[in-house]
């Protein structure tokens, strides 16, 4: 599953974030621009992905593979937010990760519509700031 790459390269970079002495929002800020523009580079997966969920819609083995790779990429992100001090860290992540899906489903399907890819990180910092 395509996510299970997104989650492994999230962990990692949680993982570094550990050696660090402590994880500031425009740490994640980065982090998630790093996923975002890494996701824009591997686009195949992604528009691939976005079949799937179309697919989800009439099989619901498939339906159950994307929400179980939803919830891990929730919780990857949800810790990157307990890192910051967010308040509010599960109902954020979930927020936070369909604010990141959306610029990336815009990006490769609507590029003359979505957001500068250079704009992203400013974004993804002022919605950490208001965790």
């Amino acid at each position: 599953m395509p996510v299970e790459v997104d989650v492994a390269h999230l962990e990692q970079w949680e993982r570094d974030q550990t050696h660090r002495p402590k994880t500031t929002i425009d740490d994640v800020a980065a982090i998630l621009n790093k996923t975002y523009q890494e996701w824009i580079q591997g686009n195949v997966r992604h528009i691939a992905r976005y079949e799937l969920s179309l697919e989800a819609r009439r099989r619901s083995a498939v339906h159950q593979a994307i929400v179980r790779g939803r919830k891990s990429l929730n919780e990857s992100i949800e810790r990157l937010l307990m890192a910051i001090g967010c308040v509010d860290p599960t109902v954020h992540a979930t927020s936070l990760v369909s604010l990141l899906d959306g610029m990336v489903h815009d990006q490769l399907l609507h590029p003359e519509i979505a957001t500068p890819p250079g704009e992203v990180e400013d974004i993804f910092r002022r919605w950490l700031q208001s965790c």
